[in-house]
């Protein structure tokens, strides 16, 4: 898929119906070729549904794929963000209303959004 800016997405949706996109170095339309597609990203978000926080856990390969996140409520408005340092970061979500939340994580070719519903 080719975003406003010009970039080209590829999206895989893996077993769990989770989408996840990775930004491609070449836009040559139809183009076809033999490459290695990196495999999902093992993030695992816990507890969801949360109550007041949220656990986010994920490998050192994916540390190093994706540096921040994003969490943006149903409508996609961006309601927090930050870093990730660390393989295992806790996020306060107190502040934040019931429902249905999108926790986007981004990299520099990277991109991964998982579903999160706050009670």
């Amino acid at each position: 898929m080719k975003s406003p800016d010009g970039n080209c997405w590829r999206g895989v949706l893996n077993n769990q119906g989770q989408l996840g996109f990775t930004l491609l170095p070449d836009c040559a339309g139809t183009q076809v070729s033999s490459r290695n597609i990196e495999s999902a990203p093992g993030f695992r978000i816990s507890p969801n549904p949360a109550t007041g926080f949220v656990q986010i856990t994920c490998t050192a390969g994916d540390l190093n794929r994706f540096d921040t996140y994003k969490i943006a409520d149903a409508s996609g408005k961006e309601v927090k963000s930050g870093i990730l340092r660390q393989t295992s970061e806790q996020i306060s979500t107190h502040d934040l209303k019931s429902g249905m939340y999108f926790l986007h994580f981004y990299g520099k070719n990277a991109f991964w959004t998982e579903k999160l519903i706050l009670q």
